[in-house]
């Protein structure tokens, strides 16, 4: 993985990192300003002479092991207990233990007593009154009396913690770190398709074109253009408005231009490995981007299950394949010619209950033969291919099939699936199409790449 694939997960996640984020700044300022205790720290110094009653410089005890012995003592349960009965404390002595902080300061000699609290009166109280006692004590435990008090404890005005400001910048440095992480995390988990090119090289398919996100009034419309045309009374070539979508188009176009005449392809199933990828919308697109150069092109609609077309196109009629199949209507009387030129369309027809049946049929063999005879380019829109075998089958009486996978959707191994299934009747996988690629997925010399 390159760096701007690190680059291009976190823009990807980068609203679910801020979230994570402000999340956490918001946690850490509600428990900081308005749950957590304010714990106030009070402190005084004590120093211990030698040998004199008076100190002098000479006399104070610097040595860390002797310094030590009376820090110790301080923190003895006898002076503790004691330092508890003077101020009426009822608490286990562990807990008085961890209030109280004795600590030499560096090689002066000197001794700081600390205490906390969260009254400032009590942690002022519990630092002297702790000093008094060791002084008391000391002559007793260890035979001396030679112990200053230098500094008596103060009230303290500002509580010690918690510090707002510290555990914000925590929790952002946190939140963002912790949203960074889920974000790779999930990376790695996702088994959709991701990578295009990672997805050519990976499975040996040709890439014959990427189509990112559509543009339709203004708005990018990510999950199925199709169903939004229909809804608004859209005529198809409206999906071609936006300049990357065509230019899209086009480049698929020229792909398909030079298989058929190296291979003497004209008929392409159109099939996806499950439902709502794009396969209906791209096969509309193709057909009128080849139609648009003079190719005089057929959109069958072999979509029995839940066709579409018919919608798309705005086609009144409902008779179309299934109704030749059952001898029903003739070949040559039924395609529907709409509002782009040179484009025919054959709806699915009447509905039937045994798709493949009738896609097995020789019929449909003959009707394929037809097509191929009287038009430069078919295009065959099927259902998806792991869920039915209809684009396997008419697979075997097409000469190309071209999968399409929606960026960030398809599941690889439902693609997988479907290239098995299509593999296992030896179909002629010229290429795949991954559709509804955000368009900040690449940038520009990536995407042109």
């Amino acid at each position: 993985m390159q760096f701007k694939d690190y680059l291009r997960i976190i823009k990807k996640w980068i609203r679910v990192i801020l979230f994570i984020t402000i999340l956490s700044i918001a946690a850490s300022a509600i428990l900081s300003f308005f749950i957590l205790d304010k714990i106030y720290t009070a402190s005084t110094t004590i120093i211990i002479n030698r040998n004199d009653e008076n100190i002098s410089l000479g006399n104070v005890i610097t040595d860390q092991k002797e310094l030590n012995t009376y820090i110790n003592v301080i923190k003895s349960d006898r002076v503790l207990i004691d330092v508890m009965r003077q101020l009426n404390f009822e608490i286990p002595i562990e807990k008085m233990r961890k209030r109280v902080s004795v600590n030499p300061e560096g090689e002066t000699g000197l001794i700081r007593i600390k205490a906390e609290s969260v009254s400032p009166k009590m942690a002022s109280s519990i630092a002297n009154t702790t000093a008094q006692v060791f002084k008391e004590h000391a002559n007793r435990i260890i035979y001396t009396d030679n112990i200053k008090i230098v500094d008596k404890a103060r009230i303290p005005e500002i509580y010690d913690r918690p510090n707002p400001f510290l555990n914000i910048l925590i929790a952002c440095a946190a939140g963002v770190m912790f949203g960074t992480l889920i974000s790779f995390v999930y990376e790695h988990l996702d088994n959709s398709v991701e990578d295009p090119y990672a997805l050519q090289s990976r499975f040996n398919i040709p890439l014959i074109g990427i189509v990112p996100d559509y543009y339709l009034k203004g708005k990018i419309y990510r999950i199925n253009p199709l169903s939004f045309m229909m809804k608004n009374n859209l005529p198809p070539k409206k999906m071609l408005t936006d300049a990357a979508a065509t230019e899209a188009f086009k480049i698929i176009r020229t792909n398909i231009l030079s298989l058929s005449s190296a291979g003497n392809n004209k008929v392409f199933v159109v099939t996806s490995p499950e439902k709502l990828e794009g396969k209906s919308t791209i096969a509309v697109n193709l057909a009128i981007v080849m139609a648009q150069i003079g190719k005089k092109v057929l959109l069958m609609d072999c979509n029995f299950r839940k066709p579409e077309l018919c919608s798309v196109f705005n086609i009144a009629s409902k008779r179309g394949i299934t109704d030749i199949l059952n001898e029903a209507v003739e070949y040559r009387g039924l395609y529907n010619i709409v509002d782009v030129p040179n484009l025919h369309v054959m709806p699915s027809g009447t509905k039937t209950f045994y798709p493949s049946e009738l896609l097995l049929s020789d019929k449909m063999a003959n009707l394929m033969e037809k097509v191929k005879a009287d038009y430069d380019a078919v295009l065959i829109d099927t259902p998806p291919a792991v869920l039915f075998t209809d684009a396997a089958i008419l697979s075997k009486k097409a000469d190309a099939v071209i999968m399409v996978v929606r960026h960030r959707n398809t599941n690889i191994d439902l693609f997988k699936r479907a290239l098995h299934h299509l593999k296992a009747v030896n179909s002629n996988i010229v290429g795949v199409v991954v559709n509804a690629l955000s368009v900040e997925y690449y940038d520009t010399y990536d995407f042109y790449n």
